[in-house]
């Protein structure tokens, strides 16, 4: 299975800045953020790479919720299927 493929993007004035990253290289992205901010032939900025770095955080937040929400349902399944059978075997006796 593929690692999911990511974008970030800001408009700033006529520039329109747009990262595509792969899942698991948040580090890397973070980095290029930084080298872009500490170039002074860049428009993008310090407050720039805090906003998107923010934003990613966000984006990942969000996933790790849904993630848990099924992780949850699918714990919340199997205690009900464990706890059937046991409910079936006190009816027969």
């Amino acid at each position: 299975m593929s690692a999911a493929q990511r974008c970030l993007s800001m408009a700033k004035g006529r520039h329109r800045f747009v990262f595509r990253y792969v899942e698991g290289t948040e580090a890397d992205l973070l980095a290029s953020f930084v080298e872009l901010a500490n170039d002074p032939d860049s428009e993008f900025d310090w407050f720039d790479a805090a906003v998107l770095a923010y934003e990613m955080g966000q984006q990942l937040s969000r996933e790790l919720s849904v993630v848990a929400q099924v992780e949850k349902a699918r714990d919340v399944q199997h205690a009900n299927s464990i706890r059937e059978p046991a409910a079936d075997n006190l009816r027969r006796k």
